[in-house]
């Protein structure tokens, strides 16, 4: 079998490259007689030998449906994945042109939503009015559709788009290969004493550093070797202005020698280091967005306990597989404080937590959502044509029963 992916690649700086890569790597693990080819965003490396060959064909500032489909005509594979991020195909009707344009070929098509926007929750104002009949359209073009949560699949079910063309397939987890605590600090140039608690991913307004800051003095007061290591980078002016107000906030605060914050692009190497310098991770999304955390998933790769906010980013996933009591409520100071404080000095409730995210590294790691990947990918490969009638909008949408 010959699988296609759409995507960005590595060594792009993009967390959809990260996860086309590790996809692919789980599924040759789990039958390394699959071809894997990957039509990806220019920036990719590009491979033309072994079992994942990577032709960089394509740019999100371009009209580019023709180029990715002239290197279709060449590949020509037996399932066609697209990994969809608005950041990566936009936001315009460049995507539904293309999918039209393949929609009679002979290969399969699976899109996996990374975001699944509904009606009460778009922030993308090119589509703010349409992302309904987008979601739907979408689906109607392609053959299968993945999402990451139960929540997603119910609202593309609610816009129209049949249950049964949904699957639910969690984001992947990559074991991490840890070192001593003390050796990743020195190498990182943090404290080698004291609780470190680690926020990880882009400085921005929507990761929400800021509540973390203004919850370190409570947590100081009962963990005072306590410190905060805010470690990502910033991509445009807003971010830097957002950058220097963090900055300003925990010298306004007097915790300015308790608050590291290192602007720098984390590569994927250097992800075990990080995590292993780490007593706990804090994932504090203000985004009301339905998507998953690649970020979030490393944390769960290195077995490490966290706290999260509550919202479609984590709540899931948390609540099921978890426990709920690692979930505040977004501006929450002293919930934020109690749970850190909980984590840092309870050592029994530690051991449970780390006990119930090490089950769940491994429910999703790579290997095991690889196999789920080729279980559907052989499903709709070996069925047969059946025409069924497009999904319609309806004036008033039926909601379903497991709404």
């Amino acid at each position: 079998m010959r699988i296609c992916f759409v995507s960005t690649f590595l060594p792009q700086p993009c967390g959809i490259a990260t996860y086309t890569s590790y996809l692919s790597q789980g599924i040759l693990k789990v039958d390394p007689h699959i071809q894997i080819v990957v039509l990806a965003e220019h920036g990719a490396e590009r491979k033309t030998s072994g079992n994942i060959q990577c032709f960089p064909c394509f740019s999100r500032r371009d009209d580019y449906g023709e180029s990715i489909i002239n290197k279709l005509k060449e590949v020509k594979p037996d399932i066609l994945h697209i990994q969809h991020e608005f950041g990566i195909f936009g936001t315009d009707d460049r995507f539904i042109n293309f999918l039209k344009m393949i929609e009679n070929q002979n290969y399969k098509k699976v899109v996996t939503l990374h975001t699944v926007f509904a009606q009460e929750n778009i922030n993308v104002k090119e589509i703010n009015n349409n992302i309904e009949y987008y979601n739907l359209t979408l689906g109607n073009l392609c053959d299968k559709l993945i999402v990451h949560h139960h929540s997603e699949r119910i609202i593309l079910n609610r816009e129209g788009i049949p249950k049964d063309k949904i699957r639910i397939i969690p984001h992947g987890t990559r074991c991490l290969n840890l070192i001593n605590q003390e050796e990743a600090r020195k190498k990182l140039n943090l404290p080698l004493r004291g609780k470190i608690i680690l926020s990880a991913g882009f400085i921005r307004r929507t990761k929400n550093q800021l509540f973390l800051i203004k919850a370190l003095p409570l947590v100081l007061q009962e963990v005072p070797e306590a410190y905060l290591f805010i470690c990502g980078s910033v991509q445009n002016k807003a971010d830097n202005l957002y950058f220097s107000y963090l900055m300003e906030k925990a010298k306004s605060l007097g915790i300015i020698d308790r608050v590291i914050i290192n602007n720098c692009f984390i590569p994927e190497e250097d992800m075990d280091l990080l995590f292993s310098a780490a007593d706990i991770a804090a994932y504090v999304d203000n985004s009301v967005c339905h998507s998953a955390s690649g970020s979030f998933h490393l944390a769960i790769g290195a077995k490490l306990p966290f706290v999260a906010t509550w919202g479609p980013k984590f709540a899931e996933e948390v609540v099921k597989y978890i426990t709920d009591e690692l979930l505040v409520i977004n501006q929450d100071r002293e919930g934020l404080a109690r749970i850190i404080i909980r984590i840092l000095n309870d050592e029994k409730f530690k051991e449970y937590v780390v006990e119930r995210v090490s089950q769940y590294a491994l429910q999703t790691s790579w290997e095991n959502i690889a196999q789920r990947h080729l279980g559907l990918y052989k499903r709709i490969f070996l069925e047969k044509e059946v025409q069924t009638e497009p999904a319609k909008i309806a004036l008033t949408p039926k909601i379903p029963s497991n709404y």
